[in-house]
């Protein structure tokens, strides 16, 4: 039998607990980095300062103490705590934040709400982009585009108005309409508007990101 395939395992163990066991350290001119809120499994962070110098974080929990979702952290006044923002959203909600200048948050990301955009059931989009906010004390989610697949966006507030970059993803075949691409959508003119920045018509998907 050939030992070199018995040892794998070992080798594999061996790695697995040198690399867990080794020290995390900062790079020169770089403190930490230091654990701010207990999380299993937090994905895609997205943070904003505010004016007064505090940190403002959203991120996906894929494996919180519940079903994953949307979660904010800040460390604005007596240490950093965090809380619940959605619930159900999946690995495409690639959350992303911002703040308006009365420090309100706004977090924009992506509900996926049909896994498959050839199922004739999926014909009202099968992801759009969310925002939340807590302007109102609680959490408030609004859809804020059209669909039919939207996803990764990035979210400015600039003069109390939002402005979302995110990537649309259209099948032809089955829902015809606008091209792929990346788009941007606004309600800087009151109501929200979309408008297409770039296509991706032809090209692989992933460049979009």
């Amino acid at each position: 039998m050939d030992t070199t395939l018995r040892s794998l395992p070992v080798v594999a163990a061996l790695m697995v607990a040198v690399i867990t066991a080794a020290p995390v350290a900062a790079v020169e001119g770089w403190a930490g980095p230091t654990r701010v809120v207990a999380a299993l499994s937090p994905i895609s962070p997205s943070m904003v300062l505010d004016a007064g110098g505090s940190a403002h974080v959203a991120f996906l929990e894929a494996s919180a103490a519940g079903p994953p979702g949307i979660f904010y952290a800040t460390n604005l006044g007596d240490g950093w705590h965090k809380e619940r923002v959605t619930t159900g959203d999946d690995f495409y909600a690639r959350p992303s934040i911002g703040l308006d200048s009365a420090g309100n948050v706004f977090i924009a990301f992506a509900r996926v709400t049909c896994p498959d955009p050839k199922d004739p059931s999926c014909e009202d989009g099968t992801s759009q982009i969310y925002i939340a906010a807590n302007k109102t004390g609680a959490w408030v989610v609004n859809a804020r585009t059209a669909g039919p697949a939207d996803i990764a966006p990035s979210l400015v507030v600039r003069d109390g108005k939002l402005h979302v970059a995110f990537q649309r993803r259209v099948f032809p075949d089955f829902l015809g309409g606008p091209d792929s691409g990346v788009w941007y959508a606004t309600n800087a003119s009151g109501g929200w508007v979309e408008t297409q920045v770039a296509s991706a018509e032809g090209k692989c998907y992933l460049d979009q990101f």
